[in-house]
Formats: structure tokens, sequence, C-alpha cells
């Protein structure tokens, strides 16, 4: 191939992606000419969703921290200290099950 050939090749090539070019930046602004009232609807709704649940985020917290102030650490410190014995026992006896049903696999596959 000649250098005249090759010199027009590239010359067409870099016409072509001229105009993918000016194309993709003739969308890109027509989108944002289309898309920027329907953003500042979004803008617009998100802004009114919040302000209707901030009154409602505040009473809920604030009777979170109503209960929260209302517990009985004692009562629940005691509870958890009953329990626990229980839940420790209960997983004690299922790692116990488990070992064993894993050493009974073991012995079948041997």
């Amino acid at each position: 191939m000649s250098d005249e050939m090759l010199n027009k090749k590239l010359d067409r090539i870099i016409r072509s992606l001229k105009a993918i070019l000016t194309l993709l930046a003739v969308a890109a602004g027509v989108m944002l000419f289309v898309l920027s009232p329907k953003l500042e609807r979004v803008a617009g709704s998100v802004e009114d969703l919040t302000a209707e649940l901030r009154p409602v985020l505040r009473a809920s917290s604030k009777k979170a921290v109503e209960a929260i102030e209302n517990m009985d650490t004692e009562e629940l410190s005691e509870a958890a200290s009953k329990k626990a014995p229980d839940a420790l026992d209960a997983t004690l006896d299922r790692l116990i099950r488990n070992m064993e049903s894993d050493k009974k696999d073991r012995n079948a596959a041997d």
C-alpha cells in the first residue's frame, strides 16, 4: 500500500471520528437540556418527602430514647445472667452432636 492511500484512509478515519465525537457532544447537550427539568422535579420531590418525614422521625426517635431511658438495666442484666449458662449448655450439646456426626461420617467413608 502506498503512502498516499494510507494518508487517504487515515484522513477518512479521522473525519469519521470527528463526526462521531461531534454527534456525541450534541447528544450529551440535548440530554442535559431534556433531563434538567426532570432532575429538578426529582430534587423537589425528595425535599418534600424529607420535610414530611422529619416530624415522624423526630417523634419516633423521642419514643425510642424514652424507651431506652425507662429500661430497667438491672433486670436485663439479671435475665441475661440467668439465661447465659443455658445458652452455653445448648451450644456445647450441639457442638458435641456435630462432632460425633462428623466422626461417624468419616468412619463410614473409610
